[in-house]
């Protein structure tokens, strides 16, 4: 596994980006692999956007990691630090 394991505090953008650089890939490499491109791909990683939750489990495959950590990541940025879904 990857150092990303490490930090548990890291952003899904950040998470992101450690786990394309463990598998040795460009963000144009994973951007071909699950159907985006490479922009949308250094979107995700500055946490200027997120995928959408169907895209994550794309990911999970590619980057060989369990859709349910990616997932954890996705929703903490989607619904804040805390996690709370409420406002």
């Amino acid at each position: 596994m990857g150092n990303w394991q490490v930090r548990e505090s890291y952003s899904f953008g950040r998470m992101l980006t450690a786990l394309r650089l463990d598998q040795g890939l460009r963000q144009e490499d994973l951007g071909e692999l699950i159907g985006v491109s490479g922009t949308t791909v250094s979107r995700w990683e500055r946490n200027e956007s997120r995928p959408d939750v169907n895209v994550v489990m794309d990911l999970a495959d590619v980057l060989e990691v369990s859709a349910s950590k990616l997932l954890s990541k996705w929703q903490a940025q989607r619904y804040g630090e805390t996690g709370d879904r409420h406002g």
